[in-house]
């Protein structure tokens, strides 16, 4: 089983989200409902220790950032892209960020099993 997180000011997605991943092999140890400060995001980081991490690019400004620092703290941690919609600029950019996985509804169950399938190599 995975350790999982999820960073999502959008409440309904990350619940959205959260109900397709139960059962799939991971658990969500803890939401969070904004883009954490750098001192918030390590005191998370070590006391949640997900080995993925769920963060929504509503804001890519912000979500970029949040994944750099992800990278810096806690080098390894897998970090997926999700928003409510797969646009190709939104795409584009969180690959050169670095980010290789990206999630949007609707979450279907063999998409997500297969997502599953790739943290779990990566890792």
């Amino acid at each position: 089983m995975l350790r999982g997180a999820i960073i999502s000011p959008d409440q309904e997605l990350s619940e959205r989200l959260q109900a397709a991943l139960d059962g799939q092999g991971v658990a969500i140890v803890r939401r969070v409902h904004r883009y954490p400060n750098t001192v918030d995001l390590v005191r998370f980081l070590r006391a949640a220790a997900p080995q993925v991490i769920f963060l929504s690019v509503e804001s890519r400004a912000d979500a970029l950032d949040v994944a750099t620092r992800i990278a810096a703290a806690a080098p390894g941690t897998q970090v997926v892209a999700l928003n409510r919609t797969c646009d190709p600029p939104t795409l584009l950019e969180t690959m050169r960020a670095g980010i290789r996985e990206f999630v949007s509804p609707p979450f279907d169950s063999r998409a997500i099993f297969e997502l599953v399938g790739r943290l779990r190599e990566a890792l």
